[in-house]
């Protein structure tokens, strides 16, 4: 049976009971991570991305009162992750969020193709451990060559659980997590991945995987889950067949945002552009009234005059556009085979290949 936890759990819900520590709220307090949060799983990473002219827009990133990312221009992520606590950019100190905001604004002035470097603190979200830990449910291991992993989920602002999971045989398994840029679950799991335990407390069905997962974050702002990640091919193979297991479609999915992000650049390119309507290629209904012929004739006429020599452009730059896609488990994926070229074909390509 598969279930969706927490997809839109937003810090706004207000049909939440009210909780003595509220994590979202933490973040407000002080520049950085907030207390809750050990300093033994955050990490430092400093990278460099190339920026065209212009660019970065101030607009295009949401940051909180502390500095911590909840947003950034598409060509950013990565190297970029939701929740970054941004603490240098090109070796200069940010302070506060409105000194972030001037120092992006000052370099996007520049109109010039340069490289920016940032310098961010992160939350480590996954730890191998060993089969012998004593975290791990010696009642709940693989007789097949699993690896183990503690993983760290953190409630951040704005963000979502974003995952879907199903339990076979006692075991409590990942069918898919949200590709959203505030999915907490995306860098956490892969699809195959089992849930042993939630804080410690082993889960053996959907509903108190839910439940563990959704409370904790909620009332403490922080959860670590014990996962199995299959590694042999036999347990490859088990996972794979539970992952078809009761596979039912799910009825109006939510659009990934990389979609969504082209179709919004599309429509105003189109609504900035005059684009004008291309040719019927259907003929017109016998049945319609002669008014109506008139006034088609006289649009496809106009039509014709307007797009003439326009109904396909080529741009003189090629453009890159990211995609997103969901963490799957490498071990998981199938080789594809090497097309074979037939007889007729080769000796094509190879006279071809003479000539020039």
């Amino acid at each position: 049976m598969a279930r969706a936890v927490g997809e839109h759990m937003r810090s706004e819900n207000e049909d939440a009971p009210p909780a003595e520590f509220n994590p979202i709220a933490a973040f407000g307090k002080e520049r950085g991570f907030p207390e809750f949060i050990p300093k033994n799983l955050i990490e430092t990473h400093t990278f460099a991305i190339e920026c065209a002219a212009g660019e970065p827009e101030a607009k295009q990133f949401k940051i909180t009162n502390g500095i911590i990312l909840i947003a950034v221009p598409a060509f950013m992520h990565p190297p970029f992750e939701y929740g970054d606590y941004i603490t240098k950019i090109n070796g200069e100190i940010v302070h506060n969020r409105i000194h972030f905001y001037q120092v992006i604004r000052f370099l996007s002035k520049k109109f010039k193709q340069q490289m920016i470097r940032f310098t961010v603190e992160r939350v480590i979200t996954s730890v191998q451990v060993s089969r012998s830990d004593v975290t791990v449910p010696s009642e709940m291991l693989s007789v097949q060559h699993c690896d183990y992993f503690k993983n760290t989920m953190i409630f951040f602002p704005r963000s979502s659980l974003g995952i879907n999971i199903k339990s076979v045989n006692k075991k409590v398994y990942v069918e898919s997590t949200d590709n959203g840029f505030n999915s907490i679950a995306r860098r956490a799991f892969y699809i195959g991945d089992a849930l042993l335990s939630v804080n410690d407390t082993p889960c053996t069905s959907v509903r108190e995987a839910s439940k563990y997962l959704i409370n904790a974050l909620k009332t403490t702002g922080i959860v670590r889950v014990l996962v199995e990640r299959p590694v042999e091919p036999a347990a490859v193979a088990f996972v794979k067949a539970v992952l078809l297991v009761n596979k039912a479609n799910v009825m109006d999915p939510k659009m990934p945002d990389d979609v969504m992000s082209v179709c919004k650049a599309e429509l105003h390119r189109m609504n900035h552009e005059n684009c004008v309507p291309l040719k019927n290629l259907l003929k017109e209904s016998t049945k319609s009234s002669s008014e109506e012929n008139e006034r088609c004739k006289k649009t496809q006429t106009l039509s014709e005059k307007q797009t003439r020599g326009r109904s396909v452009t080529i741009s003189s730059k090629s453009s890159e556009v990211g995609i997103g896609m969901e963490m799957i488990n490498p071990a998981l994926l199938e080789r594809v085979p090497e097309k074979i070229m037939d007889s007729a074909l080769r000796e094509k390509t190879k006279k071809n290949n003479i000539n020039d």
